[in-house]
């Protein structure tokens, strides 16, 4: 069976192809059969932590410098920054992630060969 006949049977048994290049089964629906309705998640409110929860933090404007050292650089947007600096707000590192009193940079630098991959966070005042 060459492999266009393979992927054609399996396209016939209801099989698709992904954008990667694997093989998923789409679910079978049935004629009248509307299943389970989706439950909506209950909304969290502030998050992980609460607005009253945040450490006490300095006052003043500051420089976040995220830098991603990695073996396989990312995509500038991949770098998850916001992740990174939501977690310095919640430690009281910074006051607040607003532009009027946080800069945000994100670097990447390329690790050495056998390194390992890390991010870096420096918080400057400025």
């Amino acid at each position: 069976m060459s492999p266009n006949e393979f992927a054609a049977s399996l396209m016939r048994r209801g099989w698709v192809a992904t954008p990667e290049g694997e093989w998923r089964k789409l679910p079978v629906l049935h004629p009248g059969d509307t299943g389970s309705a989706p439950e909506l998640e209950p909304d969290i409110g502030d998050g992980a932590l609460g607005e009253g929860q945040v450490q006490n933090s300095g006052s003043g404007r500051f420089l976040v410098r995220i830098t991603a050292v990695r073996h396989r650089l990312l995509d500038e947007d991949n770098a998850c920054e916001k992740y990174h600096v939501d977690c310095c707000r919640y430690a009281g590192l910074i006051p607040g992630d607003g532009p009027a009193t946080t800069k945000i940079e994100t670097l990447q630098e390329k690790a050495e060969p056998g390194a390992e991959e890390v991010v870096r966070i420096e918080i400057f005042k400025i």
